[in-house]
């Protein structure tokens, strides 16, 4: 019998390997001051940052890096990969947040709520 067939538990360790990483919008955000008259920035754009300062917020409840690809975000978020790239881009042009790249990918590491 062949071993490249996968066993029952790897199969399911690798689900919920997918699952845990899902990112989920959460249900309400806070804006601060400074991003609310920031005129910079795109409304949708803010709503984004409210969210990623909440999904920020619960990852270092937990203990866990908060560095999601923009790839997790897009489909958190239900948009395009460019939309979330534009954001991102007019986020941190305006010093909301900060981003690294890791493998090729840029990821969000921090959102500056001023």
């Amino acid at each position: 019998m062949s071993d490249t067939t996968p066993s029952k538990e790897s199969a399911q360790q690798q689900s919920f390997s997918q699952q845990e990483y899902k990112l989920r919008i959460p249900q309400f955000c806070i804006l601060r001051i400074p991003i609310q008259e920031c005129t910079n920035v795109s409304g949708d754009a803010k709503v984004y940052f409210g969210q990623l300062s909440a999904l920020e917020d619960s990852y270092f409840v937990w203990g866990d890096p908060f560095n999601p690809t923009d790839e997790m975000l897009s489909e958190m978020k239900g948009v395009s990969l460019r939309t979330i790239q534009r954001w991102n881009k007019e986020l941190e042009d305006n010093g909301f947040i900060s981003r690294i790249e890791v493998d090729g990918e840029g990821r969000v590491i921090s959102c500056k709520q001023n």
